[in-house]
């Protein structure tokens, strides 16, 4: 490892995250950091060198960072290094497929000109960067960790109808086979789930290993601050959702899309 110290105390490592689909510390103030961003804060303040490699496009607002493979020094032991796939307007679309063809093929040819790291962190979506990132460990003799966060690519299938199912499957065997690549050599399988974890070593032809583990998504152990509380209860009775209303409120945490059966939820509330 580099930069270790004697005497008892701990080694500090250079570290790789490889991670997309997430807010950046830099996009803007005040944002709320997420499983990598919560992760690269952590390891920067225990002393490790990390580097984030994240895509130069914003997911969720679908817009561009940088029109170019750009990095941000956030501080002297967090780097984020941008690569530039394009961008995409849809998230079912050739766009994105390109776009993430594009990160995987940027990363390896970068990644061997840095210098080596002591470990790799590697988030499966996208499937072509998490191959890039496994391959490029087992070339230079670095161990990786996959953390599997979405089940790609067989939840594409469940956007289908079933009758294109069969057809598709044959479409996506590739993006299988990638996928079933990664999880047989990384040294570790992560995951928020255990049905996550059962799928990754099933993809990988392994058995769970002491290393491989569940980790939950969770938030940051800073509290926000008085005034952002303020903020927020006046953003949510602006909406009309106050303490003060005798309501039953069902509240939904996470991102909307066809794989959340919500249907069933209304149809319990009677809306």
């Amino acid at each position: 490892m580099s930069d270790s110290k004697r005497g008892g105390t701990a080694a500090t490592m250079r570290c790789w995250l490889v991670s997309v689909g997430e807010a950046l510390p830099s996009d803007y103030p005040g944002v709320r950091l997420r499983r990598t961003g919560i992760l690269s804060r952590l390891l920067a303040d225990r002393g490790h060198t990390v580097i984030w490699w994240t895509s130069s496009f914003d997911h969720f607002q679908k817009r561009l960072r940088f029109s170019s493979d750009s990095t941000l020094k956030i501080d002297s032991r967090l780097t984020i290094r941008c690569l530039h796939g394009g961008g995409y307007k849809k998230n079912v679309s050739l766009a994105r497929l390109y776009d993430h063809f594009s990160l995987g093929r940027k990363f390896h040819a970068q990644a061997p000109h840095e210098e080596r790291p002591d470990i790799v962190l590697a988030s499966l979506p996208t499937i072509e960067l998490a191959y890039a990132a496994c391959r490029f460990g087992r070339n230079a003799g670095v161990p990786v960790a996959l953390d599997i966060r979405d089940l790609w690519p067989d939840s594409f299938l469940d956007v289908l109808p079933r009758m294109a199912r069969s057809a598709a499957h044959l479409l996506l065997s590739p993006y299988a086979a990638l996928t079933r690549s990664a999880c047989r050599q990384v040294k570790a399988i992560l995951s928020p789930t255990e049905d996550y974890l059962r799928w990754g070593l099933k993809c990988g032809g392994r058995q769970k290993s002491q290393l491989d583990k569940v980790f939950p998504f969770g938030y940051s152990a800073n509290p926000p601050a008085d005034r952002e509380i303020e903020d927020a209860k006046a953003f949510w009775e602006s909406r009309g959702i106050s303490a003060g209303r005798d309501e039953f409120i069902v509240c939904f945490l996470g991102t909307l899309g066809r794989a959340f059966d919500l249907e069933t939820v209304f149809e319990a509330a009677g809306i």
